[in-house]
């Protein structure tokens, strides 16, 4: 089954217009979509898959990679890019498929809090390249303890230390020793920010 027709399952017995109207597209944009003539942007997928509660990842390939336990946000512990949806969103595709990597192994999470601003702002996107994770190479990096996820900035200084940034000058940064660096879990690099609200 197609995103067309698992989206023209969801509208039911709801009159084409009347769907549209709702999420904001004209009937023959939403036509277009059901007929797999254009696909959906990603306001779209979002706000069909709030509205319906299901995964993005179901109506975009007919899977869904939403995490079985989800990472929760832990605003005290200022884990602030929490992983709410696991799922890869469709307006990013061509982007994905020019990178020639493995879709499987990419994530996307939406930012909660602002402890990264003004690089990711509360409600931009980000997709996180799990297999990209070489400890020593600086940047932008999705990291996880216990049940938290959180996107921090990290740098690796020659005596091993590990600096663990907030780009928000009101957060504090960490360092961590060589040891405590070496436990912490790396769950991929950023390459690509969005600061698309939902």
């Amino acid at each position: 089954m197609s995103i067309g027709k698992r989206l023209r399952y969801l509208r039911g017995s709801v009159r084409l217009p009347d769907y549209a109207e709702r999420y904001g597209v004209s009937k023959s944009t939403l036509s277009r979509y059901e007929k797999g003539q254009n696909l959906p942007d990603a306001e779209f997928i979002a706000a069909v898959c709030d509205a319906h509660n299901i995964c993005p990842g179901w109506l975009i390939a007919d899977k869904c990679w939403k995490n079985k336990a989800p990472l929760q946000l832990d605003e005290s512990a200022g884990a602030v890019a929490a992983a709410d949806d696991f799922a890869l969103l469709g307006f990013l595709r061509q982007y994905l498929l020019g990178l020639n990597t493995d879709l499987n192994a990419l994530l996307v999470t939406r930012v909660q809090g602002d402890a990264m601003a003004p690089t990711l702002p509360a409600g931009s996107l980000a997709v996180i390249r799990r297999q990209e994770c070489q400890r020593g190479d600086d940047g932008l990096y999705a990291i996880a303890s216990a049940e938290k996820l959180g996107i921090r900035r990290l740098q690796w200084l020659v005596d091993g230390t590990l600096r663990v940034k907030t780009d928000n000058p009101g957060y504090e940064d960490q360092s961590l020793t060589a040891a405590q660096a070496g436990q912490l879990e790396l769950v991929g690099r950023v390459i690509w920010t969005g600061q698309t609200q939902f």
